[in-house]
This record gives C-alpha cells, sequence and structure tokens, in this order.
C-alpha cells in the first residue's frame, strides 16, 4: 500500500520486473499517469486517488522505463484501463504517443512497455472554444515545440 509512504507517494525504481517487484493484489480501477510533476502533486494532495479508487503516476515529463514498465504490468496484469493526462502541446501528445506506442531509440523494448489501449485525457485543441475559455489561457508555441510537432507528424 503505497499511499502509507505519506503524501509525497513511492518512487518506481528502474527495474519493476516480476521477479524484483511483486504486485501481491492490486484494487485500483484504473492508472492515471501524468506528465508533470506538479499535476501529481496536485492530484495526490487532493487524495483524488482515494476518491476515484486508481494510481497515480508520473514520470516527470517523459515517463521513464520502470514508469512505463510499471503501467503496463498493471494493465496486462490486472487489467487496469490506462490514462494519459499529459499537456495539449507537442511535448504532452509525443509523452501520450511513447506510452501507446513505444519510442523509437527503445523500439526493441516497446513489446514490454507499449499500452495500445492507453486513452488520452486532457485538454484537446478543440477545448478552449467548446468551452468558451479565455485566449489568454494558452501558450504560444516557440521553435522547439513546432519542431516537435513536425517530427510527431513524420
Amino acid at each position: 500500500d503505497c499511499a502509507k509512504l505519506g503524501k509525497g507517494g513511492y518512487s518506481v525504481p528502474s527495474i519493476v520486473e516480476p521477479e524484483y517487484l511483486e504486485i501481491r493484489r492490486c484494487t485500483a480501477d484504473f492508472v492515471l499517469l501524468v506528465e508533470k510533476g506538479t499535476q501529481w502533486n496536485r492530484l495526490s494532495e487532493d487524495k483524488f486517488w482515494r476518491r476515484y479508487n486508481c494510481i497515480l503516476l508520473t514520470g516527470n515529463g517523459q515517463p521513464p522505463r520502470g514508469v512505463r514498465r510499471l503501467a503496463c504490468r498493471l494493465h496486462e496484469e490486472h487489467r487496469l484501463p490506462v490514462y494519459v493526462l499529459v499537456d495539449n502541446d507537442p511535448w504532452g501528445y509525443y509523452i501520450y504517443s511513447v506510452v501507446k506506442q513505444g519510442s523509437i531509440n527503445l523500439a526493441f523494448e516497446s513489446e514490454r512497455m507499449a499500452i495500445p489501449k492507453a486513452k488520452f485525457v486532457g485538454l484537446s485543441s478543440a477545448d478552449p472554444e467548446n468551452y468558451e475559455l479565455p485566449r489568454n489561457v494558452g501558450i504560444k508555441l516557440n521553435d522547439k515545440d513546432i519542431a516537435r510537432a513536425k517530427e510527431l507528424l513524420n
């Protein structure tokens, strides 16, 4: 029970294979993998995990292998749906694509880490108009953002 470790949670080790990390039981209904550590902190402080009976994970940006593999194990071994909460920017979509399909650099590991049924949650590019959000809630894309978006299109 990682909740017993306090509001800081538990740091996911880099190796989470069954012979190193045994998951004895899991009563959660889903996994929520969030992009930002600050998002995770807020959700943890609000006890989102208790209210919605879920496992909160973060990679503080691009999730490392251990986090992705743990999410994959929870999905495969305990049939938990995995939801990915990322920013509505090229980097967020890239993170989502790596969780869902795996990364090019670790293509040989994709079978063990990719979660093809992972679902995107968060703002979409249509939401500001659909929900009449003020224009100042957005951040203009910089050159690196545009370059990442072009990479995603290829």
